[in-house]
């Protein structure tokens, strides 16, 4: 039998989910939706050309690793007019949004809203186009006359974020579903009128009832949250009035209750003495359990995401740490990389990590991680400038690191390493939160290993809760504050609204770390002065001396041992291919060849430290990634 507060939790929960939730949905208008399906990867020019055919939801598609191309098109009601419009859109599988013919915001099974306008236009106003040349008004004769349009394509693929594979977590339905031949369901297509006010009130009401089932039953905290939530639910209307009216209901009594569910929520104000800096961020894995063509959309998907959070919350920072992925969006939609400079520019956007890409460190040699650096902090500076300064290595899901890195890294003007990955280790649990990272040659790096355990983060209270206690059990909180990445990664998507707002929550919540949300560089600057307290008081961290070896993914030393040989070769021939280069220019003076030459290595080396990615080299991909890998070694 469960305890008094697990049933209340229950209740709270089914309170969130069947009344706040759906009413912060009051109006809902379904859309045509048309598709056409290619096993291709195609522009949406391409798409935009061809014949759809209508298709109803519950419509089942695939194989796998294809693609469906869905038209939306429908007329806006007249009883939107004026308000917060998005469009709910779900194919089952991974997905991205055009409007106007630039990528607006993917879909993915943690993300089903897109916002299309914070207040819709009335008749006559501006339609919503897939293409570069919006659609017209419909013609004054048509049975719509004057109203608002819409016509968009929604790019989908046929995978998860983790491809194609499903795992022990997934729900048995569907772990059936993708062993299917056609394991994509369009699930819904329709616009909905999203209540704010309502939405945010759901979102701290689950807040509480989550806090709720961490604290014992004998807690006075827990019996104080478990009678506000009550004393709160009885004031909700019921549904029972019209349906306009009851949204009105609805929207006045969380507008006005939320204030004493915020000041529920604060309690005390006896929050932790422990700072959480959550940022948010998106581990995309440059290829894994999927081709590298398809990490390239993932990556479009992403950004656009982050972009549209970044609107809705002005506050929200952001960090992805591969320059390779924004070379690969650059070239793909200048328009949405132009957003993303802009972002950088307000530095509410992150471009840093140091690296090209985040690669394995066991395999490479040394002037490889030299290059990795190189060609990363090059492209940054290139496009961003003075706005992308580079002093952190970030390799959060790196097999090891070797006992040379800080040295390598000191030299190239980084100060910080951050990681998440030692962690793993199956034996010895690793003993520092804030370390020195002691090198080959007495060289020292300020270290980080966040004590949350977690690069992809949902910020829920226990998460908050663990990595205070793994910073309290290991440092002591000698140093009282912690970085904390959010977002769904590894496949890529990035934070949610839900996300954002959890971490808004916890910046002033009885229990938790004080949540803030900045920059890992302005992190990075608080850690470092915070160790200079320490040594002014006479205090110190601990060192780590030599290499960080994780006790866990042994088999990567020898997993298709072809490409590590591969790799090894290249690195050779490369560094010899230089030196011929620069003795040739030097016999010559051959300056336009020379240059050829540069660009040509350059190039080269690119492919190579693509290759050294943490997932392809240790050989822990699916077999297409390592296909792809052949005939670019065969290039090199």
């Amino acid at each position: 039998m469960l305890p008094d507060l697990q049933y209340a939790a229950i209740r709270f929960e089914n309170f969130v989910s069947e009344i706040l939730l759906p009413a912060a949905f009051p109006e809902r208008a379904p859309l045509d939706v048309a598709v056409w399906q290619t096993p291709d990867r195609v522009t949406p020019d391409v798409a935009f050309e061809q014949t759809y055919a209508p298709v109803k939801l519950g419509w089942r598609w695939g194989p796998v690793w294809s693609t469906a191309w869905f038209r939306l098109r429908g007329s806006l009601p007249r009883s939107m007019a004026g308000k917060r419009v998005a469009l709910r859109f779900s194919s089952g599988t991974e997905a991205l949004l055009w409007k106007d013919g630039v990528p607006h915001q993917g879909f993915d099974p943690y993300r089903d809203l897109a916002f299309l306008w914070e207040r819709a236009p009335a008749a006559g106003g501006a339609s919503a186009s897939a293409k570069p040349t919006a659609v017209s008004d419909t013609p004054n004769d048509a049975p719509n006359a004057g109203s608002v349009e819409l016509d968009l394509l929604i790019e989908a693929a046929c995978n998860l974020p983790l491809g194609i594979s499903t795992f022990w977590w997934d729900h048995a339905e569907q772990q059936t579903r993708w062993r299917e031949e056609h394991p994509g369901r369009l699930e819904s297509a329709e616009l909905v009128v999203v209540d704010e006010a309502v939405w945010r009130f759901a979102q701290g009401f689950d807040a509480a009832r989550k806090i709720l089932l961490t604290l014992p039953e004998s807690d006075a905290r827990a019996h104080e949250l478990d009678r506000g939530l009550r004393a709160l639910m009885a004031r909700i209307p019921v549904r029972g009035a019209a349906q306009a009216s009851h949204a009105m209901a609805m929207h006045g009594a969380c507008s006005s209750l939320f204030p004493e569910l915020a000041a529920l929520l604060m309690g005390r104000g006896a929050q932790t003495p422990v700072v959480c800096d959550a940022v948010g961020h998106a581990h995309i894995d440059t290829a894994w359990l999927w081709p590298i063509a398809e990490t390239k959309r993932k990556c479009t998907r992403t950004f656009a995401n982050v972009l549209r959070l970044q609107e809705r919350f002005p506050h929200f920072h952001f960090l992805c740490s591969q320059a390779q992925q924004y070379a690969w969006v650059e070239e793909r939609s200048p328009e949405l990389f132009a957003e993303i400079s802009a972002r950088v520019a307000e530095g509410r956007w992150e471009a840093a990590g140091a690296m090209w890409i985040e690669p394995d460190c066991t395999c490479p040699s040394g002037e490889s991680f030299v290059r990795q650096i190189l060609h990363g902090c090059a492209y940054w500076e290139s496009r961003f400038g003075i706005a992308a300064p580079q002093r952190f290595l970030y390799l959060p899901d790196t097999f090891g690191f070797p006992a040379s890195l800080p040295q390598i890294m000191a030299q190239a003007g980084l100060d910080t390493f951050i990681t998440n990955k030692m962690s793993w280790c199956e034996t010895n649990k690793f003993p520092n939160v804030t370390f020195r990272w002691r090198g080959l040659d007495g060289t020292e790096i300020l270290t980080h290993l966040t004590p949350g355990h977690n690069y992809n983060s949902a910020i829920e209270p226990n998460e908050f809760q663990y990595g205070v206690k793994n910073l309290v059990e290991q440092d002591g909180a000698r140093i009282p504050m912690y970085l904390q990445p959010f977002g769904y990664g590894d496949g890529g998507g990035g934070p949610t609204a839900e996300q954002i707002e959890r971490a808004n929550i916890g910046a002033r919540c009885d229990g938790l770390p004080r949540v803030e949300q900045k920059s890992v560089h302005s992190f990075c600057e608080d850690l470092h002065q915070a160790q200079r307290v320490l040594w002014r008081n006479g205090q110190d961290i601990k060192v780590w001396d030599g290499e960080l070896y994780l006790e866990l993914h042994r088999g990567t030393y020898t997993s298709q041992a072809w490409i590590k040989e591969a790799n090894r070769r290249a690195e050779c021939m490369l560094r010899l291919g230089e030196a011929l280069a620069c003795a040739r220019a030097g016999v010559t003076g051959d300056a336009a060849g020379a240059e050829a030459t540069r660009v040509a290595l350059d190039g080269t080396w690119k492919t190579v430290l693509l290759n050294q990615f943490h997932d392809i080299l240790p050989g822990s991909s699916i077999k297409e990634v390592y296909d792809d890998a052949r005939e670019q070694f065969g290039e090199v």
